[in-house]
């Protein structure tokens, strides 16, 4: 059997219990690259350092915890731009309560929402960002985080995430823990910080070279073909 990370493996070996047959994990591959070279979409105006929350809003995304991020790190007088970015999935107005009361609070840093986006356009707009951030709740996966990953940018994802544990042992961004705001501001600090973002940004290519690159698909795939092969 296939599964997406160690955390699916485990779950199906207690589920299966002595039963269980072998087990190969296997990541999904990154479609919104499409074949195309992003890394030279990669863009830095000059402008505040750019937040982004790419996801629906979904309770289980829990877009709120980025907003209580933005507000905390507006009090702290950081000039960061927090943007959310995906359709409505039923916290849509809690996001623009967030984004109207930031609107009128002094002083540096904003919070806004800029709507869907075809999925065409996803690889183009986690090219812009410095620091991308996922806060849902035991993530199985993360299409977009991968996404991110793979273009350089460094992350922050929660403990439940179930890439948590190879973003930490590459160094491609913090793990924090789950549904703590301060602790998101804390991470994107550090990652910001001049003497670390570039390290934040080597671990991401390795990474993605590692375990989500087109060569690390075809090599195990081509591993499971070749062990249900007729033996010579």
């Amino acid at each position: 059997m296939i599964a997406l990370t160690d955390v699916e493996a485990e779950q199906l070996r207690a589920w299966f219990g002595a039963s269980c047959p072998p087990l190969m994990i296997l990541g999904n591959p990154t479609p919104l690259l499409d074949g195309r070279d992003h890394m030279s979409l990669l863009d830095e105006d000059g402008g505040p350092p750019e937040l982004l929350w790419l996801a629906r809003l979904h309770p289980r995304k829990r877009v709120s915890v980025f907003g209580q991020a933005a507000r905390t790190a507006k009090r702290e007088g950081l000039n960061w731009d927090f943007c959310v970015v995906g359709p409505d999935g039923g916290e849509l107005p809690l996001l623009l309560e967030m984004v109207s009361e930031l609107s009128r609070s002094p002083g540096p840093g904003r919070l806004r929402y800029e709507g869907a986006i075809p999925g065409a356009e996803v690889a183009q707009r986690v090219s812009k960002c410095q620091v991308f951030v996922l806060t849902a709740d035991s993530e199985p996966w993360g299409n977009v985080l991968v996404l991110a990953i793979s273009l350089g940018k460094p992350c922050v994802v929660p403990e439940s995430s179930a890439l948590a544990t190879v973003v930490r042992e590459f160094g491609a961004g913090i793990v924090v823990p789950d549904d703590e705001p301060n602790a998101v501001v804390r991470a994107v600090s550090e990652i910001l910080s001049e003497h670390r973002y570039g390290s934040f940004v080597d671990g991401c290519r390795e990474l993605a070279a590692r375990h989500f690159s087109d060569a690390y698909q075809r090599q195990r795939l081509d591993a499971l073909y070749r062990s249900f092969s007729p033996r010579a």
